[in-house]
């Protein structure tokens, strides 16, 4: 009697614990057992179909080169526009108008008090923009200040970053005047995903030309090295590192585990190439993860 006590509380105290450990880590479980199946039942929902971009230096846009990635040249001339939202990232904003200033007309950047997910955040940008550091640059930048919001309980931070986007639509509408003789041509980013000063040469030379979206009904994006760069975690300082994992709209990737913030973690998965959050990558095949997961340094 005594024995089966003790195998039925033993049995009722693993459960609680089981419970217990799965209620608190629910999050990191979820993620876990998602991505770990994705290549499953998912398919990813962007362009699939890869137009190779030929480029070598010195290589100009011709009809020869337009028609070599399937495109005609385009006729006449249209301009440039180049449109991010701005968090904290001033050396990726530096190296991102640096390398699009000889092929953008203009510039529009819109930056906010709070970050997606409420945090307040001294704006910077308005006063730096005034400084020698970005004085070659200053006349082609049109800058809004849009104010923040706290999400309601419950609400995706994706929320307030549409809005944002939505402000940096209307600014673009408004900034349209007649004396353009044709609609620009509008880049819309994140400020860390830079395209090649050389692609949007190729666009701007080509009818139809796009970095990625719907060509002649069908959807596809640019590919081969050089074409862009994506850095999502280009930063100077631990802490901005920090900062970016609690304020983007993917913030609730830390699923309450605070220890992902931790100083020492951070410069640690830097150092060893792994996922800022400890998440398996987003992969839609399990060879693609695999080598995602085992990158080549």
């Amino acid at each position: 009697m005594v024995t089966l006590r003790r195998r039925v509380v033993a049995i009722v105290v693993s459960l609680i614990i089981f419970i217990s450990v799965t209620l608190y880590y629910r999050y990191q479980i979820q993620n876990a057992l998602s991505y770990a199946s994705r290549p499953l039942w998912d398919t990813p929902e962007g362009p699939t179909t890869i137009i190779p971009h030929f480029y070598a230096l010195g290589l100009e846009p011709s009809p020869a080169v337009c028609k070599l990635h399937g495109v005609e040249p385009r006729d006449g001339t249209r301009e440039v526009w180049d449109a991010v939202l701005f968090s904290t990232e001033l050396d990726l904003l530096e190296v991102r108008l640096n390398e699009l200033d000889s092929v953008v007309d203009r510039f529009f950047v819109i930056e906010s008090d709070r970050t997606f997910t409420g945090i307040p955040k001294p704006p910077v940008l308005g006063d730096v923009l005034l400084t020698p550091r970005f004085a070659r640059f200053r006349s082609k930048i049109t800058y809004q200040l849009h104010p923040g919001r706290i999400p309601n309980k419950g609400e995706s931070p994706f929320n307030v970053e549409r809005e944002h986007r939505l402000a940096m639509t209307k600014l673009i509408t408004s900034a349209i005047s007649p004396p353009l003789s044709a609609p620009p041509l509008v880049i819309m980013s994140d400020v860390d995903e830079i395209p090649a000063a050389h692609t949007i040469e190729l666009v701007k030379k080509s009818s139809n030309g796009r970095v990625g979206g719907e060509v002649g009904g069908r959807r596809w994006k640019s590919g081969g090295p050089g074409v862009r760069w994506h850095c999502s975690f280009c930063f100077r300082t631990i802490e901005e590192f920090a900062t970016k994992m609690r304020g983007y709209s993917h913030a609730d990737r830390i699923g309450g585990d605070m220890s992902l913030l931790d100083p020492k973690r951070i410069q640690e998965t830097i150092c060893s190439g792994r996922d800022i959050f400890n998440m398996l990558p987003e992969a839609y095949t399990y060879k693609e993860m695999f080598e995602l997961m085992h990158p080549e340094p």
